[in-house]
């Protein structure tokens, strides 16, 4: 809701503009609110806060983790079969689009792919959309709220974010867990060597 507001206050065409375009822009941030966020945010919980709880024995978790997985995929295909038309650059607006809320809405939970455990492979259009996205500097400086530092959820790929990405899946795998998660971050953050690297969720919550 936040975003509307600012939409329908901010100067340009981050709100979408005319009538017709507002529409266009809240239709996506609706998307966004009742499916987006939410699926990917229930992928993320199984797999990075639930099923390190559980070990190897996933029994119990399987049937939320392929709900949530497969659900994220089907929306990340909507918005590849978007940016494809064209194709666009941008969510909204007419030709190739134009930046608005609806890209900022639902840029930040789909930059966190890694996190998700979702590849962007079979979506390209999405990745070069991200790519734009995070080239611009106001986005680039989101990703390091609230803490300061950028998160290792963050759609980074340099060869240093790599390295971190690997500690913490080879965390897990030496634990004999198929899920890395929070509890590798926690874990990882007592090294002194790291700790100015991994966030934990605690603070987050306390920044």
């Amino acid at each position: 809701m936040h975003l509307i507001y600012l939409g329908g206050t901010a100067s340009g065409g981050a709100g979408g503009g005319t009538p017709r375009g507002r529409s266009e822009v809240e239709q996506w941030l609706m998307w966004q609110m009742s499916a987006l966020g939410p699926m990917i945010g229930n992928c993320m919980y199984f797999k990075r806060i639930a099923s390190p709880q559980h070990g190897a024995d996933l029994t119990k978790l399987q049937f939320g983790i392929d709900r949530y997985h497969n659900e994220s995929l089907r929306l990340l295909q909507v918005m590849e079969s978007r940016l494809a038309e064209g194709p666009r650059e941008f969510l909204c607006g007419s030709g190739k689009g134009a930046l608005t809320c609806a890209d900022l809405a639902c840029y930040g939970y789909t930059q966190c792919h890694w996190w998700a455990g979702i590849a962007l492979d079979p979506f390209p259009h999405v990745r070069a959309w991200l790519a734009r996205l995070t080239g611009i500097e106001s986005a680039r400086t989101g990703l390091k709220f609230p803490t300061g530092k950028v998160s290792m959820m963050a759609d980074d790929w340099s060869e240093e974010a790599a390295e971190h990405r690997r500690r913490v899946e080879q965390h897990a795998v030496e634990d004999k867990r198929v899920y890395f998660g929070w509890k590798d971050l926690a874990a990882l953050k007592e090294d002194s060597e790291l700790s100015g690297i991994f966030t934990t969720k605690e603070e987050k919550i306390q920044a």
